[in-house]
């Protein structure tokens, strides 16, 4: 970047080769440290010979020039002296002291950072700017203040972490409007009009863009009222109203001459689009040229790819389907370095999307070339540029901090692999459809599976620093649960930075040990001849994977020898169906009341899930759940028409063995998993006995389930001993888990899930930090298997957490379990995998056994009371472990006799 004058150099050392204590001023530093634009850094440390105290003046001229590259719009030599400004401030300055300088350095390098698109480093030199300017004593502290915290949660909002974002623009409104400082609380309600419209939220964006409009009217800023009024279109059009669209880009219309280029290209982008909307084609196109000659002008390629990717549409409408994939092809090739579309080359490769800065954008092209070429009716080239963006969203979710952000991407991703499905379902190839089907969910928990496995290859004392910051952050994670509200902020603050030390380690791992800690630990699914040979080593017949799309529902049958994709038609009709029968599982007297209604829903929810599917009786069953599906009880769906008793009703139980996987992928990681068996169990049971300190009600059957681990080695922790800190001290020493305890969760996520214990909850991160060997976790209580559901994850509850922490074998339940129901089908599943029968087939027999009872009136075998506990995991045995060792002591000494009596 720099070149060196050996000429200057030298005269630069003559000048300062005087008395060390006369240092030059900044102005002299800025005069010949860059004359005629050049620097070595080697005249740093002249100056530093003849002036030790030179570091702060260093860091002013520094400062200086990143501003003046910034403003030459050369952004790389920007951010060199921004960083050298940082370098040089941090070597004048003692730990600990923050000054005005060091905010207003990081501040600099976020906006630098932000303009080359490259949000996850510009969000972390915000946030230091930020922390900084909240520190300073200055009376610019405030506004200084506030403005870093805008940019930051702009940033947040590009990265998709909006719950983080949203918290800082609404610190900005409240202070904005007390500190006095207007503009920054009508920037704010913009920004958050601006999530609210990324999250799909339409109604409330416009409300909050209204309101930052009237605002900015007040205020008199016009580059801002038009900018919002344009934001305020957007939204409309994507309301489909499209009259109120064009009246809100009135104002900017009357002064489009004047408009900056940011503004005027998305005012023209949106004239081209409603004119497509109102059968104005030859409009349409002529706001395309415009657009596009002025983004060329400016040669800006963010904007000369939105304006092609806009005239692709334009074309499209007049079903030019040429013109429209060259068109967004050429929108594609402004932002990934290298690349021109070719009929060999639809898209980019690998290498050339990782190196392009405009990742997210890319990602939209790539979508829109996919939906162009199908439209086309070039499905096989369709499929292939929806590979490089299921490549690209791995490679933006890997970029990101926390797990909000990346959730993000996860359902960001889904419209991708609906598309590809319903692509490999035309095509009738449905190897390529299982690709999609395994990337659709539970990627993050794989993630967290394969970096568990990579702490045992990376060299110790690397593996150490990744193991203490993870803890780290799931400690800070914990604590917030028990923060009082004043204590919060403080405590966010905490998080973010252990948050943000765990992602920048990860980076750096990943550089350096790219075969383990790399983009493939994420993203190399199980392929279909793999998946086939899974099946048959685990013994099942036919694995069922089911995708619920934003338009249509997907199953994926898969054999030991063949597979199928079969369209379930229109995801909203299967959800509410679905919906119907979940309702019945509320509470205990709603099958009860309506027993015939709740036949009628099951025997639908059969007839549209299970029956497309083919399967025949006695035929073992893998589900792979999706969506809302994973809170529904597949045993107790109903598979003949006109049942009337819940009792002796033909339940999916009755005709097929059923268990769970989370996806094929992770339950061949499960699989794999270390199989050393101790064959000891820990039974932790806080509620067997009313204690002094009762916190929950005693549970009169949890000293039965107990009883039931007696074939086994076992460690027994009931009532008062049965604490938080003996839990996680045992957990990581046994092969079978047994909590028999109260467990709380909702859909909502509205209160964190939490297993009671004699003392404290043990939460989510609490589980995340385990480290388990255990071959079967069982979680005897209530909720344990519900949580929020995120899309392309699944359900985020205890269960998962619980597999996150190296669990092969998870029993959780799907509702509030009735503990004597419960306690019957504990006892008979202990005593099946005792006597050998896999762990999937012993709660198949423990369940059926409970319905077979003769001793328990009717009304208690509704599914209720025996469907709500599933299995997800290995198919792998479990037997006793205790030996009868007093049998053989006994053998031994009659064969001695026998022996002594024969010799006689």
């Amino acid at each position: 970047m720099y070149s060196c004058r050996l000429p200057f150099l030298l005269l630069l050392l003559c000048a300062f080769s005087g008395a060390k204590a006369q240092c030059p001023t900044v102005e002299d530093l800025r005069e010949r440290l860059f004359a005629g634009g050049d620097h070595h850094p080697g005249v740093a440390d002249s100056v530093r010979i003849v002036c030790p105290t030179s570091a702060d003046s260093l860091a002013s001229v520094y400062y200086s020039r990143s501003a003046y590259f910034f403003g030459k719009e050369n952004l790389e030599d920007a951010i060199g002296m921004g960083e050298l400004a940082l370098v040089e401030f941090r070597k004048a300055q003692p730990p600990g002291e923050e000054k005005l300088m060091l905010g207003r350095i990081n501040y600099n390098l976020g906006l630098f950072h932000s303009r080359r698109a490259e949000y996850q480093r510009a969000r972390a030199y915000y946030q230091e700017a930020s922390r900084v300017f909240s520190l300073v004593e200055h009376k610019e502290k405030n506004k200084r203040w506030l403005r870093s915290l805008l940019d930051l949660g702009y940033m947040n909002n590009l990265l998709g972490n909006f719950e983080e974002g949203a918290r800082h623009l609404e610190i900005v409104k409240e202070r904005g409007a007390a500190e006095g400082f207007p503009f920054f609380t009508a920037e704010a309600n913009r920004l958050l009009g601006e999530q609210l419209l990324e999250r799909g939220e339409l109604g409330a964006a416009a409300g909050a863009t209204e309101v930052a409009l009237a605002q900015l009217e007040a205020l008199g800023v016009e580059r801002w009222v038009y900018a919002t009024g344009i934001n305020l279109a957007n939204i409309r059009y994507k309301q489909g109203q499209y009259a109120a669209a064009r009246r809100a880009l009135g104002p900017a219309r009357k002064v489009q001459d004047y408009l900056p280029l940011t503004d005027l290209s998305r005012m023209q982008s949106l004239l081209a689009l409603l004119a497509l909307k109102t059968n104005a084609p030859e409009e349409a196109e002529r706001w395309y040229d415009e657009n596009r000659s002025i983004a060329l002008e400016e040669e800006d390629p963010l904007f000369i790819a939105q304006a092609y990717d806009n005239g692709a549409e334009v074309a499209l409408q007049r079903k030019d389907y040429d013109e429209a994939i060259n068109r967004v092809g050429e929108a594609i090739a402004q932002l990934a370095p290298g690349f021109r579309m070719t009929g060999e080359r639809l898209a980019p490769t690998t290498e050339q999307l990782r190196a392009s800065p405009y990742k997210i954008d890319l990602l939209v092209y790539l979508r829109d070339l996919s939906r162009m070429l199908e439209s086309a009716g070039r499905p096989a080239d369709a499929l292939e540029v929806l590979y490089a963006a299921d490549g690209l969203t791995d490679e933006i979710r890997a970029g990101l901090a926390g797990e909000v952000g990346q959730l993000f991407w996860r359902k960001r991703a889904m419209p991708i692999y609906e598309r590809a499905i319903r692509l490999s379902q035309q095509m009738e190839e449905p190897e390529q459809a299982l690709h999609f089907f395994e990337k659709s969910r539970a990627v993050l928990l794989l993630q967290s599976l394969a970096e568990a496995d990579a702490l045992q290859q990376l060299p110790e004392g690397d593996a150490s620093r990744l193991s203490r910051l993870t803890n780290l952050l799931l400690e800070q994670q914990r604590e917030q649960f028990d923060l009082m509200p004043e204590g919060r902020e403080a405590g966010q603050a905490a998080l973010l930075a252990a948050r943000d030390s765990l992602a920048s380690l990860r980076r750096e791992l990943a550089v350096r040990y790219p075969g383990i800690m790399g983009a493939s630990v994420e993203t190399d699914v199980l392929g279909e001849e793999a998946a086939r040979a899974q099946l048959s080593a685990l013994g099942y017949d036919r694995q069922l994977a089911y995708f619920l799309g934003e338009q249509e529902a997907f199953l994926l049958v898969l054999t030991p020898t063949d597979s199928e994709v079969i369209s379930l038609g229109a995801t909203d009709s299967l959800e509410a169906a679905v919906g119907e029968m979940l309702e019945f599982f509320t509470s205990a007297g709603k099958i009860d009341g309506g027993a015939g209604d709740y036949l009628r829903a099951a025997h639908t929810a059969y007839e549209l899930l299970l029956a497309p599917a083919g399967s025949a009786p006695n035929e073992r069953l893998l589900i792979v759940p999706d969506g809302l599906l994973a809170y529904l009880p597949f045993a107790a769906l109903i598979t003949e028409a006109g049942a009337s008793d819940v009792a002796t009703a033909p339940y999916l139980l009755r005709r097929n063995l059923l268990s769970y996987a989370q996806s094929a992928t992770v339950l061949a990681r499960q699989n794999k998993a270390d199989r050393r068996v101790n064959t000891s169990a820990y039974c932790f049971a806080p509620f067997t006995e009313t204690t002094a300190n009762e916190t929950a009600p005693t549970l009169a059957f949890s000293q039965v389930e107990a009883d039931a681990l007696s074939p086994y080695t076992s460690v027994e922790r009931t009532a008062g001993s049965a604490t938080r800190s003996a839990f996680l001290k045992e957990a990581s020493s046994h092969s079978l888990l047994h909590l028999s305890t109260h467990a709380y969760a909702n859909r909502s996520g509205e209160e964190p899930a939490r297993i009671l214990t004699a003392d404290a909850p043990l939460y989510l991160p609490d589980v995340y930090a385990l480290r388990l060997p255990a071959a079967l976790v069982t979680l005897s209580a209530c909720q344990s298997n519900i949580g929020p559901l995120a899309r392309g994850e699944g359900v985020l509850g205890l269960g998962r957490a619980f597999t996150a922490a190296g669990a092969r074998g998870v029993v959780a339940s799907l509702w509030s379990l009735n503990d004597r129901a419960t306690a019957g089908v504990v006892t008979t599943f202990y005593e099946e995998l005792a006597g050998g029968a896999p762990k999937p087939d012993a709660l198949h027999r423990a369940q059926l056994a409970y319905l077979d009872r003769t001793d328990i009136p009717a009304y208690l075998k509704s599914p209720y009371y025996w469907a709500g506990l599933t299995y997800y995991g290995d198919a792998g045995t479990l037997p006793a472990g205790n030996f009868p060792w007093w049998m053989a002591g006994v053998g031994v000494l009659l064969l001695g006799l026998g022996i002594w009596w024969w010799r006689r």
